[in-house]
C-alpha cells in the first residue's frame, strides 16, 4: 500500500470519512528532506522523541490518528499520556519490503499498523507472520 493523500483519504472515508488529507515529512529530519514536504499535516513531530512519529489530517490540526482498542481511528488531542502513546508510531523497515516502511506502535511495540478489511489497525506482527500480513503492515512513503 501506498501511503499518498488518495490512499489516506480512502482509509479516513471507509473509517468515517474527512474532506482533505495532508502527507507531509518531519520538520528538521530526514523524512522533510525525502519527501520534500511541508509541515501542516500527515508526518508531523513527535512529543520530544526524534525517530518517533504521529499522523495527522491538513484540514484537521489538532486530530491525530490514534488506536483505540487496536482500531485506528481520528481523535482530537486531549492532552493525555495516554493519547500520546496511542498516537505515536516508529517507523521501521518495512515487514515485506526493507526499502518501505512498516509503524509500530509506541505503546504497543510488539503491533504494526496494518490495513485489513478497508480498516486501519495494529496487530502482532514480526518476521514470521505470513507474507501477507507483513505487506498489509508495508507502506511506501510518497510526497
Amino acid at each position: 500500500m501506498v501511503v499518498t493523500r488518495r490512499a489516506l483519504l480512502k482509509a479516513a472515508a471507509a473509517s468515517g470519512g474527512l474532506s482533505a488529507v495532508s502527507v507531509v515529512g518531519l520538520p528538521g529530519t530526514a523524512w522533510a528532506a525525502n519527501t520534500g514536504a511541508t509541515t501542516d499535516g500527515g508526518l508531523v513531530s513527535r512529543w520530544g522523541t526524534p525517530s518517533w512519529v504521529r499522523l495527522k489530517f491538513s484540514n484537521l490540526p489538532d486530530y491525530f490518528v490514534r488506536h483505540y482498542a487496536y482500531a485506528l481511528r481520528l481523535d482530537p488531542d486531549d492532552g493525555s499520556s495516554t493519547y500520546r502513546a496511542d498516537a505515536t508510531f516508529y517507523p521501521t523497515a518495512g515487514l515485506a519490503d526493507p526499502a518501505w516502511t512498516s509503524f509500530r506502535s509506541f505503546n504497543f511495540p510488539d503491533r504494526h499498523l496494518r490495513h485489513a478489511n478497508y480498516l486501519l489497525r495494529i496487530d502482532p506482527l514480526n518476521a514470521s507472520s505470513s507474507e501477507a500480513d507483513r505487506q498489509d503492515a508495508t507502506f511506501r512513503i510518497t510526497s
